[in-house]
């Protein structure tokens, strides 16, 4: 016989196993299942892979999405800030403008006390 068979090959074909399948058929049938099994866990491996590297590029982007919404953020709490600013000098000026008003009021009644007074004595 030729040593350098497999070991299929090898093996007498009348010997057959308690279910009555030939040795070399059973030999050849638990080789093809484990290539299929091979096989199988190949495709696992790269699929694993493949899954491996979506959640990192996930994981990229919510990274980059909370650093923009952290920016963001920072932005807006600065516009508040601002606008809390100009609305406090905005009361102020109204302030001083009600203060002008009265204080011209005030000028406008003294100037016509006055022209009475300058009327009488004339």
């Amino acid at each position: 016989p030729d040593t350098s068979s497999t070991a299929a090959r090898a093996i007498e074909p009348s010997a057959t196993t308690t279910s009555g399948r030939s040795v070399t058929a059973t030999a050849v049938a638990s080789t093809a299942a484990g290539h299929s099994a091979q096989r199988h866990v190949q495709q696992l491996e790269a699929l694993l892979e493949d899954q491996s590297r979506r959640i990192t590029e996930l994981e990229a982007r919510a990274t980059e999405a909370e650093a923009r919404a952290a920016s963001l953020n920072g932005t807006l709490e600065e516009q508040r800030r601002l606008i809390a600013e100009h609305q406090a000098r905005a009361a102020e000026l109204t302030d001083t403008l009600e203060e002008q008003r009265r204080l011209s009021a005030e000028h406008q009644a003294r100037a016509a006390s006055l022209n009475d007074t300058l009327e009488e004595q004339r």
